[in-house]
């Protein structure tokens, strides 16, 4: 979420197309003349050519990071506590979600300590 999607951090893209030839999209610079290619070749997963090669922006990682796990049991007070921690101006590197089947069975296979008598949980990495 602070970083933005995938195609954000993405400033150039070398793809070999499906008649074997090599093209360059974006450029080094963080803005390039002509139409944006880069969001639909970076979400295609493959199906308009192959990715060989990515220049990405470089970014400074954070002085500190902290994981935080909130268990909520109703869908509308964890949308209103995304809501609340942006208000307060608090940008997260990433919220993640899972509902009651998905902390189950993450659970279940990794042992991970969540909490399985919510209905929904609502994970704030900041």
């Amino acid at each position: 979420m602070k970083y933005g999607l995938t195609v954000h951090n993405i400033l150039q893209l070398k793809v070999v197309t499906i008649e074997g030839e090599l093209i360059t999209i974006g450029s080094h610079a963080y803005d390039s003349a002509g139409y944006d290619l880069l969001a639909l070749l970076t979400g295609s997963e493959g199906m308009l050519g192959v990715i060989v090669e990515v220049t990405v922006k470089l970014i400074p990682k954070a002085p500190f990071s902290r994981v935080l796990l909130a268990a909520f049991d109703d869908i509308e007070k964890a949308g209103n506590a995304v809501a609340g921690v942006i208000a307060e101006g608090i940008i997260p590197a990433g919220f993640e979600m899972m509902d009651k089947a998905g902390v189950r069975a993450v659970e279940d296979f990794v042992h991970a300590g969540y909490p399985t008598r919510c209905r929904s949980d609502l994970v704030m990495r900041t």
